[in-house]
């Protein structure tokens, strides 16, 4: 006969077995979600935020896992226009200072707003759906190699709007691209280049400011960004094959409808 003991330790071995397979699990799902929402004009970050918080993370803690998954998706941009001409370097840098100049103050203001998230990913949700009403039917005849220093400007300022988890960084920079004439392939593409300094960035402020998440949660975070490249990588090559075909900007609003509503 064991021994309460014995009863009692095997008891929270398995509760700890269990624990570590759902938390395997979850890093999964999210790498998983994180690939395939990024690159459509829904919020990779609202999405990984409000789904981690059913895994019963705090706002905090799955809003910067979100951004490390962007790691797994950031790779998968890199691997696919590994052969992207060099022309197209000045566009992403000037982007790029734009984008830190709206960023990195936001993501300050994020970061001590608790859970006031929640209602910044409704609202957000919606703003995309509506840019995303405006622009959808505005077809230009630009390619990527036509982009001006105003149109770097423009795109990088918006872009910079995407730190909030509710802005999907596709759908504002596409629509900008729309809005500044860009034909509806090439906007795609320019989105995808642009997320990666834009990425990185965001990565370097969270691992600064969140090293120790890091540190305690890196198994998991490894499980989400390997699962992230791989669902990335197959939902970008879809992505691109059928760019004049698809449509969120309803569901962006009644997403985020959804998202106020849940907050009752």
């Amino acid at each position: 006969m064991r021994s309460p003991e014995i009863f009692y330790y095997q008891k929270q071995y398995k509760s700890f077995r269990i624990l570590k397979i759902m938390n395997f699990l979850q890093a999964l799902i999210l790498g998983i979600i994180q690939g395939v929402t990024e690159w459509l004009p829904v919020s990779s970050s609202a999405q990984i935020t409000i789904l981690g918080t059913v895994f019963r993370m705090s706002y905090q803690e799955a809003f910067s896992f979100g951004i490390f998954l962007h790691l797994g998706t950031l790779s998968a941009v890199l691997f696919k226009f590994r052969d992207v001409k060099l022309y197209l370097n000045k566009f992403i840098i000037v982007a790029t200072i734009f984008t830190g100049v709206i960023g990195v103050p936001l993501y300050i203001f994020i970061s001590y707003s608790g859970e006031f998230i929640s209602i910044i990913i409704g609202v957000s949700l919606i703003i995309t759906g509506l840019i995303l009403r405006f622009s959808k039917n505005k077809f230009g005849t630009k390619g990527s190699d036509d982009g001006t220093l105003k149109d770097s400007s423009i795109v990088g300022f918006f872009q910079g709007f995407s730190i909030l988890p509710g802005i999907s960084r596709s759908g504002i920079t596409v629509s900008s691209l729309l809005f500044r004439g860009f034909k509806q392939e090439e906007a795609l593409k320019l989105s995808f280049l642009l997320s990666v300094p834009a990425v990185l960035g965001g990565i370097v402020l969270d691992m600064a400011k969140n090293s120790e998440t890091l540190i305690l949660q890196y198994k998991y975070i490894l499980v989400g960004i390997l699962f992230a490249f791989l669902s990335g990588y197959l939902a970008m090559n879809f992505l691109l094959s059928v760019a004049k075909k698809i449509s969120f900007d309803i569901f962006c609003v009644i997403f985020g409808v959804i998202t106020l509503v849940m907050l009752w």
